[in-house]
């Protein structure tokens, strides 16, 4: 029984693999050729290039154009491994970037989102320390209006209103309520109910 024939892969089969990822990551579609035309595929190729990604495939030159063999196959035997090792390398420069560039994203993705969260609690912050500061001056003009009818009723009385002594604030009393005040004295029942959170208390008869 004879010796059964053992077809050997060709040096250019082996460089066209990585020449046809090269021509769907960096190609650009482009009229279809004859034979994507026929197969209904998706014409692509490189720049400044005659030949698509489906003919380097089969080996064969696009149809439309004016295909130079000796071009592709007769290329100095230094210069044609060179080539190969260019575009593998080129391609996994290129799926490394773009992994780093989604695993970037996805990182700012998610810091964006973070920012933004706190963005919309300080915006509500915000909000809340204006509306504290709108009811705190609504109600000091009702106090300060309460206390200048009580300074009247004293000179009417012929009691003379008694000033308080003079004190300099300081930074811990700028920011804060003095401690020693007292307000138990100060008649509430106009207040808004939500400036008390409970119903006002009736007024004295």
């Amino acid at each position: 029984m004879p010796d059964r024939v053992v077809k050997r892969t060709t040096t250019s089969s082996v460089r066209r693999r990585p020449l046809l990822t090269s021509i769907e990551l960096f190609g650009s579609i482009v009229m279809p050729c004859q034979r994507c035309t026929d197969r209904k595929l998706v014409c692509k190729k490189l720049p400044g290039e005659a030949k698509c990604g489906e003919c380097v495939r089969v080996a064969r030159p696009c149809e439309e154009v004016d295909y130079d063999a000796e071009r592709e196959f007769f290329l100095p035997s230094v210069i044609a491994p060179l080539l190969t090792r260019l575009v593998v390398r080129i391609v996994s420069a290129h799926q490394r970037v773009t992994q780093d560039i989604e695993t970037l994203a996805q990182r700012v993705n998610a810091k964006s989102l973070e920012l933004q969260k706190e963005k919309l609690r300080l915006a509500r912050l915000q909000q809340e320390k204006d509306q504290l500061v709108k009811e705190g001056r609504e109600i000091s003009s009702l106090a300060l209006a309460e206390l200048e009818a009580w300074d009247e009723e004293d000179r009417a009385a012929g009691r003379e209103p008694e000033p308080l002594p003079e004190e300099r604030p300081t930074e811990a009393s700028t920011s804060a309520a003095p401690a020693s005040a007292d307000w138990s004295s100060l008649d509430v029942s106009a207040f808004p109910a939500s400036w008390l959170g409970s119903p006002p208390p009736l007024a004295d008869p």
